[in-house]
């Protein structure tokens, strides 16, 4: 800036009155031209970062936490928005001051939405994130049998809106599985399914083509033995040191070495007599 104002200086006094005026307004126009690149300059070392990250799906009705990250100003603080909403439009969900979307109700025209966060600093710095809407799953019901055995068992789930080549999803012990259905209709499934020993109950859920996942609905798994388990003097490294242990469980058992004293060895007893005394 201090060596466009030396030119400019310079540049006047070479130029007679008539033609300082028109160097004067060439100068300004410049002038006026590097002031609005700043806001742009400085915009260009702030950036806005929204998470989560990635492929983010949301099921019609449901929410969605987002959190935003700015840099390269004191003022951290966003504004967020839907740009696809328009004015007092809430077609394509709703979100809140401090970044919670909510999904709507129907699906919109577009199944995908943009979530803005602008920063009230400058607002050419902008993050952004997409969220691809999922129609509502089925509804999932009873399942039977109830409770389930181990082994190979087939289950009967029970509910509404299944559609053909749907999902039966079930966990046991934190281990997800898909499986395909044997029978399908409207109301009603049937899967083949296969039950550990060591699981105590198992989750369903039933997801349609392009939906979200059905409720979860848990069944207890019957005629697992437990047994009774004490240590005394160590302790159970990857589990309590005492309870019901199902059958099956592998119990990793630490001994605490108890050092006894060694016995003080006594003095070997004297062969010498007494002598009697006259």
């Amino acid at each position: 800036m201090n060596r466009i104002l030396t030119t400019f200086m310079a540049s006047v006094r070479n130029h007679s009155p008539a033609s300082e005026r028109a160097t004067l307004g060439k100068w300004l126009l410049r002038l006026l031209t590097v002031a609005s690149m700043l806001p742009a300059a400085i915009a260009g070392a702030q950036t806005v970062s929204v998470k989560p990250t990635g492929y983010l799906t949301c099921p019609l009705g449901g929410t969605i936490q987002f959190s935003a990250t700015v840099t390269g100003s004191s003022n951290t603080n966003v504004t967020w928005s839907i740009p696809a909403n328009g004015k007092k439009s809430t077609a394509y969900g709703t979100i809140s001051s401090t970044g919670s979307y909510a999904a709507p109700t129907t699906m919109p025209s577009s199944g995908s939405v943009e979530v803005l966060a602008t920063s009230q600093a400058n607002s050419s710095a902008t993050g952004f994130q997409f969220v691809y809407l999922m129609a509502a799953g089925p509804t999932l019901g009873p399942v039977t049998p109830n409770p389930l055995s181990p082994g190979t068992t087939t289950v009967t789930l029970n509910g509404s809106g299944f559609q053909q080549y749907s999902e039966v999803n079930y966990s046991y012990n934190g281990s997800p599985i898909q499986t395909g259905p044997l029978t399908w209709s409207a109301n009603m499934l049937t899967a083949s399914i296969y039950v550990p020993s060591t699981a105590t109950n198992v989750s369903f859920t039933v997801t349609n083509p392009g939906t979200s996942p059905s409720n979860a609905v848990s069944v207890p798994v019957n005629g697992v033995p437990q047994y009774s388990l004490t240590v005394t003097n160590g302790t159970i490294t990857n589990g309590p040191s005492t309870g019901n242990f199902p059958a099956g469980t592998i119990v990793q058992i630490t001994a605490n070495v108890r050092r006894w004293p060694v016995p003080r060895r006594l003095p070997p007893r004297s062969r010498c007599r007494p002598r009697a005394r006259l």
